[in-house]
């Protein structure tokens, strides 16, 4: 075998090397980048059922004002068991809200995590592909030199 042989084989393992390692980094960072969203997003998910909660409560003891002021302006006086299960009612469903947010979050946040170690396991692959291909051209490489 020629030293441009050699040379050619070398260069060719070198660019298949670079190209996988080149692979590995540009799918780690598309993941990277993916799951920096995926955790905005869970920020978001979280601060706009937080607002939505806070609306709902709102609303919530303008309701039962509204129902506290008329049971006394109808001079019914107070009817305590309707009142409890509004208050509950109310309760349950901003627990609801709340819950709802947190598992949209904690799943977001999941693929995030999920997301980032494919990235990772892409680069090593990269790197693992770049070094099969220096293995290859050197078996290429000894096997047309023992032949």
């Amino acid at each position: 075998m020629s030293g441009f042989d050699i040379a050619i084989l070398a260069a060719s393992a070198a660019m298949s090397a670079g190209a996988a390692v080149y692979s590995g980094q540009q799918q780690k960072n598309a993941a990277a980048a993916e799951a920096t969203r995926m955790r905005q997003a869970a920020d978001v998910s979280l601060r706009d059922a937080t607002a939505q909660d806070e609306q709902f409560r709102q609303d919530i003891r303008r309701r039962i004002g509204l129902q506290v002021a008329s049971s006394a302006e109808a001079g019914a006086g107070l009817n305590a068991e309707s009142l409890r299960e509004s208050i509950y009612g109310a309760e349950m469903d901003s627990a609801a809200i709340r819950y709802g947010a947190m598992s949209r979050e904690q799943a977001l946040n999941d693929q995030a995590n999920i997301r980032s170690w494919e990235g990772r396991g892409a680069q090593t692959a990269g790197y693992l592909n770049a070094a099969s291909s220096v293995l290859n051209s050197g078996s290429s490489y000894y096997s047309r030199k023992t032949r």
